[in-house]
């Protein structure tokens, strides 16, 4: 594909066409994702009836936890939504150098920072809050509601200050992290990595 390639439909019909089959799409994506929530939720409280880890529901539940989180990087990456403003009806535009769609708004006023030729992570934590936060991250993860909520909560916790969380989610959604569920997913490896840790 070729370098910040735009795609703008200017025929009212046409727009509307493609709007409605983009909110189609979001809404599939979250009926099944209520579906996965709620199939989680009967296999918990199913564990919780018996008192004990089953070895054959836990391993269900991280089945459906991986599910949804293709779902939701998969819409993400998609042509339907903008990473930044989470608009499902603007024109878009591709990002060869991020790989992703935006919508031409922000591609041409926020992106231009995210495309530094020198990009480098920054960590206003420590590595010893980096690896608390994930740890907290991880027990809370199957709470996810495609936002930064619980991440915003367990950061706010630690004392982090304001700024420093801003600096710091925004290393994350650099690294595809752009929910709670995607930091683990997408942002968890190159974090580890950027400490020259293992993975667990």
């Amino acid at each position: 594909m070729k370098k910040h390639r735009k795609i703008i439909i200017k025929n009212p019909s046409l727009k509307k066409i493609r709007n409605n089959f983009r909110k189609i799409i979001q809404k599939a994506k979250s009926d099944e994702i209520n579906n996965i929530i709620k199939k989680q939720r009967e296999l918990l409280n199913q564990m919780k009836k018996e008192g004990k880890l089953i070895p054959e529901l836990e391993e269900k539940s991280k089945i459906l936890e991986s599910r949804k989180q293709t779902l939701n990087r998969v819409f993400n990456e998609s042509i339907c939504i903008c990473p930044i403003c989470r608009e499902i009806d603007k024109d878009m535009v591709y990002a060869t150098r991020s790989k992703a769609w935006y919508c031409i708004d922000c591609y041409e006023t926020k992106l231009p920072k995210r495309l530094q030729e020198k990009w480098e992570p920054k960590y206003p934590l420590t590595k010893e809050q980096v690896l608390e936060f994930l740890d907290e991250l991880k027990k809370v993860i199957e709470q996810c509601q495609t936002n930064l909520d619980l991440s915003k909560e367990i950061l706010s916790g630690m004392d982090i200050s304001k700024n420093d969380q801003k600096i710091f989610l925004e290393t994350l959604y650099h690294y595809g992290g752009h929910c709670d569920c995607e930091i683990m997913l997408n942002a968890y490896p190159k974090i580890m990595a950027d400490f020259d840790l293992e993975m667990d």
